[in-house]
Order: structure tokens, then sequence, then C-alpha cells
């Protein structure tokens, strides 16, 4: 067993990541045998400007002799560099840690006390030389393809991206390609943010390889920076390290674990990570937020002799549907669509922030969750085109859509469709359409540090806020920078005070335009009606 966390409430201005293992009842030194790779995140003499970060890797013989011990990593403001052919020693000592000595390596050479798991799968230690850090390491269990690497990961991270100490716990959803989604509770400065994002991944047939961030769209100083992990079948550890000879100031040290599947029984079932953001799909931590579209995935969400699925036919939207209810904190929540795999629901907007209770009932059965509910929880709505899985769903004043035939300029103006503002002014009750369609006062986040992000350059939003007519559905009229970089999946943000989204993308082709007239498809002040396509998006699943 592995536990990792953060404290999210620490002093202001200090970060922290606690990583735990169960020890073995008798420890040996046998229990330190085969080939590990450890991540070492070290801070010398408590001065930052030393800060170190080096991706190891060595054979233990199970006897007390490390061997072929190799090391990759920099001190902060130096180039990466490599070191082979180190060796070191480990023996065993009163209080179950091993006490281990490595020498001939730059970073992370000297004095180190380790704990290993009962099952010698995972390390974790600390420099025992007067240095702080942190020491993880995992056990390479076997060579096997990258295909074997996908699924779901828990995730927990420290480190220095050249501005800012951060750390944080999340989930890390890898997948067969070059990416993985990732969804991050972080601790950074003198507070927390939620960061859900795509990033890179790059495997080889031995599980090493790199895990990096996307490319910059307002979020990279909250992101881990370039990272080489080694997978194992259950986890992987990594470090803040790049390519020999390369400079960079990204340090630090992270742990990936995946965890076992809950035992499925038969009935209604539902677990907390199958209770995602409603518009990027994102799992926990993501949280939810108040008047947020989110959907629950699950089984045995209808009772038997049900309907197959039933959809809301009119708003103000039900809370019921097929015999189900959905309630969070007691509050009932509006209901979509629901089946017997898959519920879409609006969070109340009269839920408050924090540890929310979110009960599911068929009429016959009834299952508890809890999650997270905060401020704020942005999100943008995508499709599946020909160039990306993550294309951002955007369309024009006329209701056509951006796609790779038809691209958007540089300073067109067009609509972002998303979720997850949270309380709005005036207030909506749940479950009932947007104010605007008859005149009325349309409703806008009360959020004041809302900003869109195209290739990383602010747009200029000339209008958010609820979609009149329909519920949970927010709408982000922007103009898109004029130096906005031309492509085919271009990185769109949205940031919120509390949140990043850094998922989606959009394809961008052709000369700026320099004013709004210049755009032969017009703007509007007036909110536009959505696309059916938007349509389909949250009224389906």
């Amino acid at each position: 067993m592995v536990l990792t966390g953060v404290a999210l409430e620490a002093p202001a201005g200090s970060v922290d990541l606690v990583i735990a293992v169960r020890e073995a009842d008798s420890a040996a030194p046998a229990l330190l045998q085969g080939a590990y790779t450890l991540g070492a995140f070290l801070l010398p003499d408590d001065d930052p400007s030393a800060l170190r970060s080096a991706l190891i890797s060595l054979q233990a013989d199970g006897e007390g002799r490390l061997q072929d011990v190799e090391e990759v990593g920099h001190r902060r403001g130096e180039r990466n560099a490599i070191r082979r052919g180190a060796t070191g020693d480990y023996a065993l000592t009163a209080d179950g840690s091993f006490r281990v000595n490595l020498t001939g390596i730059a970073q992370a050479g000297g004095a180190h006390a380790w704990f290993a798991s009962a099952d010698g799968n995972y390390i974790v230690g600390a420099p025992n030389n007067g240095a702080k850090g942190l020491v993880v390491g995992v056990r390479k269990l076997s060579a096997a393809a990258p295909e074997g690497f996908v699924g779901f990961y828990r995730t927990g991270h420290i480190g220095f991206d050249g501005t800012f100490f951060h750390s944080g716990v999340g989930t890390a959803t890898l997948r067969r390609g070059s990416d993985a989604l990732t969804a991050r509770r972080l601790r950074i400065a003198d507070g927390a943010i939620d960061l859900s994002r795509r990033d890179f991944l790059t495997l080889s047939d031995d599980g090493a390889g790199w895990y990096s961030p996307a490319p910059y769209s307002g979020g990279a100083n909250f992101a881990l920076g370039v990272d080489d992990p080694i997978f194992t079948a259950g986890g992987g550890v990594g470090a803040g390290v790049d390519a020999t000879g390369q400079l960079s100031e990204d340090l630090g040290a992270f742990l990936l674990l995946q965890p076992p599947f809950p035992a499925v029984s038969s009935g209604l079932f539902v677990v907390p990570t199958s209770i995602v953001h409603g518009a990027s799909f994102s799992r926990p931590p993501t949280p939810l937020a108040p008047g947020l579209l989110s959907t629950i995935f699950g089984q045995g969400l209808i009772a038997p002799g049900g309907p197959e699925s039933e959809s809301a036919s009119q708003a103000p939207l039900p809370t019921e549907l097929a015999g189900v209810r959905v309630t969070v904190n007691g509050i009932a929540a509006p209901l979509i669509f629901v089946s017997a795999a898959q519920i879409n629901f609006q969070v109340p907007t009269e839920a408050g922030p924090g540890m929310a209770s979110i009960v599911v009932s068929n009429g016959q059965q009834q299952a508890e969750v809890r999650r997270r509910i905060a401020a704020t929880s942005p999100g943008l709505f995508f499709s599946r085109t020909q160039n990306s899985e993550f294309a951002a769903i955007i369309s024009r004043a006329d209701g056509s859509l951006v796609t790779p035939a038809s691209p958007a300029r540089p300073g067109e103006t067009v609509v972002f469709w998303s979720t997850g503002f949270g309380a709005t002014q005036p207030a909506v009750r749940s479950g009932v359409p947007n104010p605007g369609l008859d005149g009325t006062t349309l409703a806008r986040p009360v959020d004041p540090n809302i900003s869109l992000l195209v290739g990383g350059l602010p747009a200029t939003i000339l209008f958010v806020g609820g979609t009149p007519g329909f519920v949970g559905l927010t709408q982000i009229n922007a103009t898109l920078p004029r130096e906005a970089p031309l492509g085919d999946t271009v990185p769109v943000a949205l940031v919120t005070s509390n949140a990043i989204q850094d998922q989606s993308d959009m394809p961008i082709a052709g000369a700026p335009l320099l004013t709004e007239e210049d755009d032969d498809r017009g703007s509007s002040s007036t909110p536009p009606t959505p696309s059916n396509q938007v349509r389909r998006t949250w009224r389906t699943p």
C-alpha cells in the first residue's frame, strides 16, 4: 500500500508532499533486490539556488550492494548531465529503515535513509547528509510494451518551475498515443488551485520515456515541467530533468500509482472518480461547481424493470427521471438524461463550496459518494475532428462552426461554449434556463478573474455569461489575439480565480483581421443561439 497527499492549508509560502508506504513486519536486506528507478528533489543547506533534481537507476543485490548506479540530473541554473558506473551500499537499521550511501554521482550522492514497502516494490526516503528533500522509487518489475501503461493513475509531485515552488496530488489517465489527461489539486505560493490539462506522453518498450506538459497555454507555471518517468506494472516515478546537455529551470520529483479498481457488486454502483466534469470530462480532483453540468458513470443506475433511458423534455428540468434521483448535500439535482450506465445532471446552484455528499437512488437502491465543490470549475465543450480529439466547440455570430475546413482567423470574434463558472448575478435557480430571451438581465458569473488564453496569449472577452434559454450553459464571446499562432491544434485555456482548464485546442489560419468590420461573418453584442452541436453535447449522452 502507498499513500500520497499534500497539505492544502499549509502556512503561506510553503509546500509539501506526503508519501507513505506500508512496511514489512520484519525487514531484511533481501527486501531491496532488483532494478529500481528513483526520482530525487533536493535542497542542500536550505539554499534555493542549490536546488537539485535527479533521476537515478540502480541494481540492488539483496545483500547490501548497489551496482550499475546511473544518474541524470542537474542543479538549478546548470545543464543536465549523466553519470554512469557509480556504486553504493545499504544496511538495515534498528528502526526498519535502510541506511544508504551513494558514491560517484553528483546531485543525489551521499548518505540517505530509505524505507521500503512490504513487497519491496516502492521506496520512499530522504537525504541524511544535512540536505532537505525527497527520494521516491519503484522496482522495475518487467519490461512491457507502452500499451501496458495506459489506464488511470493517482499522482503526487513536488517541485520548482523557475518561479514557484509547488506540490500537488491528482490523477492521470494515460492514453494510447502520446498524451495523458491530468487533473491536479496544487499548492502554490499562497494558495491552492485546480488544474486540468492535457500532457504529452512518450514511452519506449521498456517503460522509460518522457511525460511533459502540453505547449504553453497559460498553465505552465502550475505544471511540473519536463519529467522523465520510469513505469512499472503498478506505477512510476519521475524527476524534473531534461535531456543531457539541456538547460532547464524545472526541478522536482513525482510518483504515479495505479490504484486497484473497487470490487463491483451487482445492482447500483458508482465510484467517486466516475463523477466527471460535463464539458471536459475531467476526473477528480477536478471539482464540481454550483450550476455545473456534470456526468455520472456507473452501473445499475436505473432499477430492473425500468426504461432503457429517459431524457428531460422541458425546462425547468425535473429532479426525477426513470425513477432515478440525485441529491447533492440533500438538495435534489436537476436531471438531463439517465440510463443504466450514465446520468447527466446539473449541480444545484444552491450547493456551496466544500466536500459534498452525492447520493444516487433508483427507487430500490442507493449509493453515496463524496466530491469536492469549488467556487468555479471551468471547462470547454469539445468534439473530435480529423485533427484533434479535443477541438473546442466554437461558433460564429451567424451560427456556423469553427472547423478544420473553416478555421478561425487571428483577430476574429467567436463564441466558446462552456460550463462551470459558479455563482451568477442575477442568481439562476437550479434547473431553470438562463435569463435574457425576453429582455431580462443576462446572468453573468460573479468571479472577477475570468480569462481566456489562445496559444498562450490573452483573448479579448466581450461577454461571458449564461446562454439565454439554456440550463447550465455559459458562453464566452471573445476576439482572438491578432498575434495568435497558426495551426490545426492551437491550445485554448480557461482561467478563473481558483482554476485552470488547459485541455482543448482550435484551428486558426489566415491573415489577421484588422478590425471587426473586416470579418464578413460579422460579430454581435447579443449572445447568439447555440448550434445544434452544442445542444446535443449537453442534452444527450
